[in-house]
């Protein structure tokens, strides 16, 4: 499996809401057994793994983002076709800024 590495070894935790982890917790469940990523479709776990015994092949160094860059990109296309238009780059970082934001 391929691994998802901390960018600099200290481990940290940010509280969610007890809502926001049903969500996650009901979704794991619904995902196929063989994906333990919870964000990643059953395909694209595929490709990444195809893509990470490649370059352990290979012998290159393996990045977290060769697993996760489909978020921002399936994001923007779900917003899309609910209709919602940016007016300024839009990002899942803004996200994270965003509720950082309203949480202090």
């Amino acid at each position: 499996m391929p691994p998802f590495l901390i960018k600099d070894n200290e481990t940290r935790f940010v509280q969610l809401p007890k809502h926001t982890v049903d969500l996650l917790a009901n979704h794991q469940n619904e995902a196929p057994e063989n994906v333990p990523y919870v964000l990643l479709t059953e395909e694209r776990y595929e490709q990444v793994v195809k893509k990470w015994r490649k370059y352990r092949k290979a012998g290159r160094e393996w990045k977290n983002r060769y697993m996760v860059n489909n978020v921002g990109r399936d994001f923007k296309v779900h917003a899309k076709w609910a209709g919602i238009q940016f007016t300024a780059k839009f990002t899942v970082h803004t996200f994270r800024k965003t509720c950082c934001s309203e949480l202090s």
